[in-house]
């Protein structure tokens, strides 16, 4: 999605590139890198199995089965306005005591963060887990997330369906993937976790069609196969490439 740190990269070198868009064709010529001979348009590298569907997951991971779900996390250390966005959320997502949804709060290696979050008395269902592997089941048991820009993260949560609101990024990197998903009516951008927990409260109530809207649009962008599609590209190049040899050898 992003290629500002392709300037650094020996593009003259390659022989297959593989990128999300067509768009960055264009930036890569900016760059003054020569076109290679083969470039495959595709996703960033991420394949999600499918298992048990929402209220499967959400039993399996000791969350409400009826309720709506956001994901929230951190990154793998668990670093963010986590806290600020969960207590926002708790507050918003409770109506005269009856909550209106419920949070998934990924803390990563963030002992500190999750001890603390766990020992808050919320006002609705909350679960709060530490580093995980199965990223993709968290996902499927929830209906939208709430994360910073990283690539993997945004591509992972198309193949989901899941709407996605982005509350920072890195600088350089990772600001493209914010048009991104905007531009295409598949997320929104705050760093308030005010506005945040505003945006999921509508999307529990009375904007969720625009949440449905939002997990159609993030399915239309996803790319599940991307990684087959890309090492079969490379097979076939290397195909390529070993037949001219051999003519060139036998002329």
């Amino acid at each position: 999605m992003q290629l500002t740190s392709m300037r650094g990269i020996c593009v003259a070198l390659s022989l297959l590139i593989s990128i999300p868009a067509t768009m960055l064709v264009i930036i890569l010529d900016g760059f003054g890198a020569a076109v290679p001979e083969i470039i495959f348009f595709s996703h960033v590298l991420v394949v999600v199995f499918d298992g048990l569907v929402g209220e499967e997951l959400r039993r399996d991971l000791g969350m409400d089965e009826d309720l709506p779900a956001v994901l929230l996390i951190g990154g793998g250390e668990g670093m963010g306005p986590i806290e600020a966005t969960a207590r926002a959320l708790g507050d918003l997502l409770n109506e005269d005591g009856i909550p209106t949804g419920q949070i998934l709060v990924i803390c990563g290696r963030n002992k500190k963060l999750a001890n603390k979050l766990s020992s808050i008395k919320w006002k609705i269902p909350v679960k709060v887990k530490g580093f995980v592997t199965k990223m993709e089941e968290c996902m499927g048991a929830c209906d939208c997330i709430i994360t910073k820009a990283g690539p993997g993260t945004i591509a992972e949560a198309m193949i989901r369906g899941l709407p996605i609101i982005l509350n920072d990024y890195i600088a350089g990197q990772e600001a493209g993937n914010v048009p991104y998903v905007v531009e295409n009516g598949c997320g929104k951008y705050s760093k308030s976790p005010k506005a945040i927990a505003k945006i999921v409260a509508d999307w529990f109530g009375p904007k969720s069609d625009e949440l449905k809207e939002m997990s159609q649009n993030a399915l239309k962008l996803a790319r599940p196969d991307s990684v087959f599609k890309i090492v079969h590209d490379m097979h076939e190049l290397v195909k390529q490439r070993s037949l001219l040899k051999e003519y060139s050898c036998t002329a």
